[in-house]
């Protein structure tokens, strides 16, 4: 065997178990990272009470995850979260209709948006469900 298969074998292949998290919170991804690289114009509404929004919370969040598990591995991992992750992400938190339109950054004011009422649906139509299964495939009939 050669030196280069030899060394090809020794490889593991890298798993999400493997990565080790760059900023151990959202948290601190926002501000170390996100808001250090992230800068508008002032039309951008942001509030610096951004953990008491559930939707912030939520995308944040998920921004985060998808920064770790994206910044490993392929090199153009990064220019993919930002077109795909961030910028849709953070232009949709910071529109004049978005999250943060009640707040006041200027101002230093924190106005929830109120939540939506809804009716529960019957459990007919949304029942409960244990586990994720994948997308079934449909069977083409001729």
């Amino acid at each position: 065997m050669s030196e280069h298969q030899g060394a090809a074998t020794d490889q593991k292949e890298v798993t999400a178990e493997d990565i080790e998290l760059w900023y151990p919170n959202v948290d601190r991804f926002l501000h170390e990272f996100l808001l250090p690289s992230w800068r508008h114009d002032t039309s951008a509404r942001w509030c610096r009470k951004w953990y008491l929004h559930a939707e912030a919370v939520s995308r944040l969040d998920a921004l985060w995850r998808a920064y770790e598990a994206m910044r490993v591995g392929d090199p153009t991992g990064m220019a993919v979260w930002w077109r795909d992750y961030a910028d849709p992400l953070m232009a949709s938190l910071t529109s004049a209709s978005g999250t943060f339109a009640a707040c006041d950054a200027r101002r230093d004011q924190h106005e929830p948006m109120q939540t939506w009422g809804a009716d529960h649906a019957p459990s007919i139509t949304v029942p409960d469900e244990g586990v994720l299964r994948p997308k079934a495939h449909a069977d083409i009939v001729d």
